[in-house]
């Protein structure tokens, strides 16, 4: 009986623990897309070469927006967090996706899209997988 207690007790721990790495996850995922996204948006209103074109601007806006927003929504723990947080990292895919290694500069993008891809499937990850344990 007291070996069921000590299993289940470790048990829930071991739940609430990576519930705790998720959110973890997914709040360093988009504190990076941010930053990414913000360096972006400096080096379009600079004209630091290579910059996105005027049309994505908004779009990289909202996605900063959304991530910023996302952020304390994770500690949460709430369907609109995870619903937000696979958004902030779709919209990510925008600028940062592997599409982008088949653009005439994705040599000197490289860095970013590897960090940013990474950033977006990992936010992504903790979204899912901290969703489907909730239920």
């Amino acid at each position: 009986m007291a070996c069921e207690a000590t299993l289940n007790s470790q048990q829930a721990i071991s739940a609430t623990e990576a519930r705790d790495w998720m959110t973890q996850a997914a709040a360093s995922s988009l504190s990076g897309l941010v930053v990414l996204n913000g360096i972006t948006l400096v080096g379009f209103y600079t004209g630091v070469e290579p910059h996105p074109p005027a049309a994505f601007v908004p779009l990289i806006a909202a996605t900063v927006a959304l991530s910023v927003t996302a952020i304390p929504l994770a500690l949460w723990r709430n369907r609109i967090t995870y619903i937000s947080v696979l958004l902030a990292a779709l919209l990510s895919f925008v600028s940062f996706g592997p599409h982008k290694f088949l653009v005439e500069n994705a040599l000197q993008l490289s860095p970013a899209l590897i960090i940013g891809t990474m950033l977006s499937v990992t936010a992504m990850i903790a979204a899912v997988v901290a969703w489907r344990d909730q239920r």
